[in-house]
């Protein structure tokens, strides 16, 4: 059986990770710290493909 769009499930919020990545990323930018923020983004990269 077909589920409807009505029917599905809402997605998710981000998980605590996410989030901690998230807060972690926005702190550099914030700071101006160009490097930590792109390590930041590759660390975010490398979370979703192994835990989503």
């Amino acid at each position: 059986m077909n589920e409807s769009v009505a029917d599905a499930q809402p997605l998710q919020g981000h998980c605590a990770e996410c989030r901690r990545i998230k807060a972690e990323y926005y702190r550099a930018w914030r700071a101006g710290d160009r490097v930590a923020a792109e390590a930041w983004c590759v660390t975010m990269g490398r979370h979703q493909r192994v835990a989503h």
